[in-house]
């Protein structure tokens, strides 16, 4: 049996209602379609590139970040699958949860990028979806499994900024 397999064990994962980089992309989707028939403009120009393009590079070092800080300690990325230890260093001193962070300004630099209102109204409804249907059952998970340790780093860190 291969470690990946020893680890895993389908009762031992968050229960998130969905693989977070898919909800992420159902929103953009939505948006996108939703902009093809009723054209909502954000920004002209320059300025969208430019913090499009801003929110987009930031959103993929906070992601990429974390991701090696994960395979660094030794645990599993995917919430579907076991957290093996507590993450507690780099932008986790700063945020819980530099990935959905990142994700979400991924999503917003597109927005922009693609000069979508419609992108960025939806930002609202998966901001909920996500601390709803991800964060906090993740966050249950995690107080369940690792108990004061993760309670004590959840009492020191902030959920977003």
């Amino acid at each position: 049996m291969s470690d990946k397999e020893k680890k895993y064990n389908p009762d031992d994962n968050a229960g998130v209602i969905a693989f977070p980089p898919f909800i992420y992309i159902g929103f953009l989707i939505a948006g996108f379609l939703l902009g093809l028939f009723i054209p909502l403009e954000a920004f002209n120009g320059l300025l969208s590139f430019v913090l499009g393009a801003s929110f987009t590079l930031l959103g993929f070092f906070f992601v990429i970040s974390a991701f090696r800080l994960f395979k660094k300690k030794g645990t599993n990325i995917p919430p579907t699958l076991p957290a093996t230890v507590i993450v507690s260093t780099g932008l986790y001193k700063v945020t819980r949860n530099p990935m959905y962070l990142g994700m979400m300004l991924i999503y917003l630099g597109v927005g922009v990028y693609m000069n979508s209102l419609w992108i960025l109204i939806l930002s609202v409804p998966l901001f909920i979806v996500i601390n709803k249907g991800v964060v906090d059952r993740e966050e249950s998970y995690l107080e369940n499994k690792f108990g004061k340790t993760y309670l004590d780093y959840k009492s020191s860190v902030r959920r977003w900024l």
